[in-house]
C-alpha cells in the first residue's frame, strides 16, 4: 500500500487555510476591497486572511478569542491585520466580528462555510487527483468542516469511487457531535496539540 501526504504546512502561513483566504479575497468587488474584510479565528484562518489581505492591499480585521495561541496572534500582527482579542472562545469572537462587519460595512468571511473558502480548499482535492489519479481513499482532518467539504466535493465530482474518511481528535469532537445532532452544535474542546481545532 502506498501512502501520500499533502504538505499543506509549506504555505507561508503553514496551513491549507491560505487557499480559501486567497480565493475569497480575489473575488472581492472594488467596494469590498476598500471597506475590508473581517473574520473570526483562533489562528490559521486569521493568519491566512491577514497574509493575503496585505498582499492584495485589502484592509483586514481578525477577531480572535483571548485563548488564541500567541504565535498565531503575532503572525497576524506581522502581516498587518487589525487584531481584536475578545471572547473566551471562537463563538464569542465570531459575534464580535459580525458586529464589526455590520457597523463598518466590512465583509465578514467565515473560515469554513463560505462558498469561495470551500472552493479554495477544494483545489487540494483537484491536486490530489492530478498527483495520484487512481487514489483509493483520502483521509482528512475535520474541525469546522471547510477542508472536508471542499476536498470531498472536488474528489467525488471527478472520481466518485474514491472513499473519503474524516478524522478528528476525541478531545474536540465537534464534527461527530454535529453529525449526531443533525446540525452544528457548540462543542467544548479539551486542550490538544492541534491548537486550531474548531468549536462550532
Amino acid at each position: 500500500m502506498d501512502i501520500y501526504f499533502k504538505r499543506e504546512f509549506e504555505h507561508p502561513t503553514y496551513s491549507f487555510k491560505e487557499r480559501g483566504a486567497c480565493n475569497v479575497l480575489l473575488a472581492f468587488t472594488p467596494e469590498q476591497r476598500v471597506k475590508g474584510a473581517v473574520s473570526a479565528s483562533s489562528g490559521n484562518h486569521a493568519s491566512a486572511m491577514a497574509y493575503h489581505a496585505k498582499r492584495l492591499g485589502i484592509p483586514c480585521t481578525v477577531c480572535m478569542p483571548v485563548s488564541a495561541p500567541l504565535p498565531k496572534i503575532q503572525n497576524c500582527r506581522k502581516h498587518g491585520a487589525n487584531i481584536v482579542l475578545k471572547g473566551k472562545n471562537i463563538s464569542e469572537a465570531r459575534k464580535v466580528a459580525l458586529k464589526l462587519a455590520n457597523r463598518r460595512g466590512m465583509t465578514y468571511i467565515n473560515g469554513y462555510d463560505h462558498p469561495h473558502i470551500l472552493a479554495g480548499q477544494g483545489v487540494i482535492g483537484l491536486e490530489i487527483l492530478e498527483q495520484v489519479p487512481d487514489v483509493d481513499a483520502v483521509v482528512l482532518t475535520v474541525g469546522g468542516g471547510g477542508l472536508l467539504s471542499g476536498v470531498s466535493c472536488a474528489i467525488k465530482h471527478n472520481r466518485p469511487q474514491t472513499k473519503i474518511y474524516a478524522v478528528e481528535s476525541v478531545r474536540c469532537a465537534s464534527w461527530i457531535s454535529a453529525m449526531s445532532a443533525g446540525k452544528p452544535v457548540f462543542t467544548v474542546c479539551d486542550h490538544t496539540l492541534a491548537d486550531g481545532q474548531c468549536q462550532l
